[in-house]
């Protein structure tokens, strides 16, 4: 009998450690590369480093010392650490994070303040109510107010999305008001009523009301779909469809522990997914509120993945320009965001990627996959900027996982126009798109493993396998987990991890990752040369000091501590490694995971060379066990929870003109007629200078199919028209086909349809 009641127990908790988490379903399928089976090194030529250096100013601070919950302990799209601003008396920061603290209690939310020196003087539960609690967003007002939301499951298992506040009353933080319900589950909405609203998200902004006023929203995303019954889980397949709650309130309102009132709407786009029970789309999106030249307007930023059209966009913007008053309407900007690809050729003459089933070359592509725990913010000059995650995909919508790097997408909410820069890696040449295996944007394979050297050393170096004559590539592994089949097959998913901060008034912003390159090159593909790195991933945090037009080299930290000539080869050489691998005493042993930086990077002086200090607050969880237990990857605690102060110091050259262009700039506007057949379809664009311009069309396999412009052309708006006829003469059969647009200071490329 006692052992049935234990296992009872054991059973509700497990229910209860993965119903609030959310569930990967109807994936795209990831495929390896093939051959060769190991992670190819990365290409000679580069020089090491971003000319950044760092140091920490202090050791870090234990926030908890036994935490049992080890996953998204500071949210999935929200910051968990934000500062005060500086007009305030006494200003610091406010951070928070969910905890489980003891093995069989529950999961409660804690939130502390710290000052300026990382050093925290008061944390504790934000309730006294013992309920199992997370998920939680938080946002910091122009006053210091913070406001804190989460989720709290009660006794009928239903989580309703809870919020309160620390008014900094007179300069003192650490009083906490009541807790009250701002979405009281299971709500009545979209022709449901079983709809459950969690994973909350905060942001504050101005308020129409006037100057006196600020409007908190707090948006929630459904747990409940009514959309496609999946294949894998006989359940209607995931689609977070969002319930936005907003209040205006004033100081006095926080400062005398005022109840707010709450409003409440949603995306009707979203909400017709939801319920949509012949084709599944599914978002994954975050949302940030405007300020300044954008006061008023909401953003809702990502994409969507599911049963998408022919030529459909992914990339989604969805914009309220009025404070999400109910009797306006949303609307939605839409961007194409696939770059075709040409499959390279081996040594031998084959195709790097070949369809095992067919052996017949795959069409490839490039696309934002595996970008769905992430957070969005603005830049200086009022852009809003978000971290995604590039793979190359297959025609048949399948990507190879070997293959990814980070990007940053930029939306100017001024034009209403999408760029969208290299981070990491990146082309030795600027302007160029990131290609793995031609890094000098020549278009010729860069290296091949060719010099023959069969030495049956595993030094990580010279591949004794299968590989000889195949290309190198330059690629990275931006997840916090070296295994791709763990998490039941959903590491890509669950472990994904990309955050950036603010930029301050210099434009100076920050981009962090988890990456596990090293330790699955050891751990998956034997090669011993990596195995310091078997027991945890590396931060990496890549810094710009020109509002995101460009990004410098990461910087990886990690405890992870080597011989000063680990990175040299046998001849004394740099391995090439543009990202600074880099040892932080503090930490180690310590198996740093889920880490989130600071809202922003907090300015503090000039060293005595001139370069700018740049104090970055990161917090991370220490965890037992690589991986995370709440989704099935080994035991449970217990780990920790650390906040570090890391100080950077910033070379003046890091910060270039802000005129600098990226990498991809839109230009162009989509083609019209789209799809088109037997009339021209038109292409316009608009040239910011004079100079050379290349339009050509390409076909999906990256083939050049036509070439429409090829000369000097002035700074002005122009438009070419394109019949469907071919270089020989033949019209071009049907099917998709892109367009790019390149000029000596950017490139752009988009996706158009041909049909009979």
């Amino acid at each position: 009998m006692k052992k049935l009641i234990l296992f009872s127990v054991l059973l509700t908790l497990l229910i209860t450690l993965s119903a609030d988490v959310m569930t990967a379903d109807r994936m795209l399928k990831p495929l390896p590369n093939g051959k060769p089976t190991f992670q190819a090194s990365h290409p000679m030529e580069r020089e090491n480093g971003s000319g950044i250096s760092w140091e920490m100013p202090s050791a870090p601070s234990i926030l908890l010392n036994n935490n049992y919950y080890d996953y998204m302990i500071g949210s999935y799209c929200n910051i968990p650490v934000i500062p005060q601003p500086e007009t305030v008396d006494g200003h610091g920061w406010f951070y928070t994070f969910m905890s489980q603290p003891s093995s069989g209690g529950n999961r409660r939310v804690y939130y502390g303040w710290m000052n300026n020196d990382g050093q925290p003087t008061e944390q504790r539960f934000f309730t006294n109510v013992d309920a199992w609690e997370g998920y939680q967003g938080m946002d910091v007002d122009d006053l210091g107010h913070m406001i804190l939301s989460w989720h709290s499951i009660g006794a009928n298992d239903v989580a309703d999305v809870r919020y309160g506040y620390d008014s900094f009353f007179a300069s003192i933080p650490g009083i906490a008001s009541d807790s009250w319900t701002a979405v009281d589950n299971p709500v009545t909405h979209n022709g449901f009523d079983d709809n459950e609203y969690m994973w909350p998200s905060v942001y504050i902004g101005p308020s129409p009301l006037g100057e006196s006023y600020n409007r908190v929203y707090i948006m929630s995303s459904n747990s409940v779909s009514h959309s496609v019954i999946s294949e894998t889980s006989g359940e209607p397949a995931a689609v977070e469809n969002v319930y936005i709650s907003f209040a205006d309130y004033t100081s006095d309102d926080l400062d005398f522990g005022n109840e707010l009132v709450w409003t409440y709407t949603s995306i009707p786009t979203l909400d017709a997914w939801n319920t949509d029970t012949n084709e599944w789309r599914r978002p994954n999106l975050s949302f940030i509120v405007g300020t300044g030249a954008s006061a008023g307007k909401v953003f809702y930023i990502g994409t969507h993945l599911g049963d998408l059209a022919d030529g459909e966009p992914s990339f989604d913007v969805f914009i309220h320009d009025d404070y999400c008053n109910p009797e306006t309407d949303w609307r939605v900007v839409n961007f194409e965001i696939t770059m075709p690809l040409e499959n390279p050729v081996n040594a031998n003459g084959n195709f790097l990627f070949v369809n095992d089933e067919t052996n017949e070359p795959w069409d490839l592509h490039w696309d934002i996959v595996n970008t769905s725990h992430f957070n969005v913010s603005f830049d200086a000059l009022g852009r809003i900027h978000m971290p995604a995650t590039y793979a190359i995909l297959t025609s048949e919508d399948s990507y190879f996982y070997y293959f990814h790097n980070v990007k940053d997408m930029i939306f100017n909410p001024m034009d209403e126009t999408l760029q969208i820069v290299d981070v990491f890696p990146k082309s030795f040449v600027e302007g160029e798109t990131y290609i793995p295996w031609d890094m000098n944007a020549d278009g010729e394979p860069d290296q091949y493993w060719d010099d023959g050297t069969y030495d049956e050393i595993d030094d990580g170096i010279t591949p004794d396998v299968e590989g000889y004559g195949n290309l190198k590539y330059d690629t990275i592994w931006p997840f916090q987990h070296w295994d791709a089949d763990s998490h039941e097959d959903a590491m890509f998913f669950n472990l994904n991890h990309l955050k950036i901060t603010d930029a301050d008034e210099n434009g100076v912003m920050a981009m962090l990752w988890l990456d596990s390159t090293a330790g699955r090159d050891f751990l998956a593909d034997n090669l011993s040369y990596w195995e310091p790195y078997d027991s945890t991933p590396e931060i990496y945090i890549s810094i710009s000091g020109d509002n995101g037009h460009t990004w410098r080299e990461p910087i990886a930290l990690s405890g992870v501590d080597v011989a000063s000539d680990f990175w040299m080869d046998d001849n004394g050489e740099y391995l090439g490694f543009t990202e600074s691998h880099e040892y932080v005493p503090a930490w180690d042993g310590m198996t740093t995971m889920y880490a989130y930086p600071g809202q922003k990077m907090m300015n503090i002086g000039v060293d005595g060379e001139g370069n700018d200090i740049y104090r970055l607050f990161i917090m991370f969880h220490n965890d037992d066990n690589w991986g995370s237990s709440v989704i099935g990857e080994g035991q449970a605690g217990p780990g920790q929870v650390i906040m570090n102060a890391i100080d950077f110091h910033i070379p003046p050259a890091v910060a270039n003109n802000e005129n600098t262009q990226p990498a991809i700039t839109n230009m162009m506007k989509q083609n019209y007629p789209n799809p088109f057949g037997s009339s021209d379809t038109n292409i316009e664009y608009t040239l910011k200078n004079s100079g050379k311009v290349n339009l050509s069309i390409y076909n999906i396999k990256g083939q050049l199919v036509k070439t429409l412009v090829d000369e000097m052309q002035s700074a002005t708006q122009h438009q070419i028209s394109w019949n469907g006829i071919d270089t020989t003469g033949k019209t071009a059969p049907s099917g998709v086909y892109f367009y790019r647009l390149r000029t000596d200071e950017k490139t752009e490329t988009r996706k158009m349809i041909k049909i009979k």
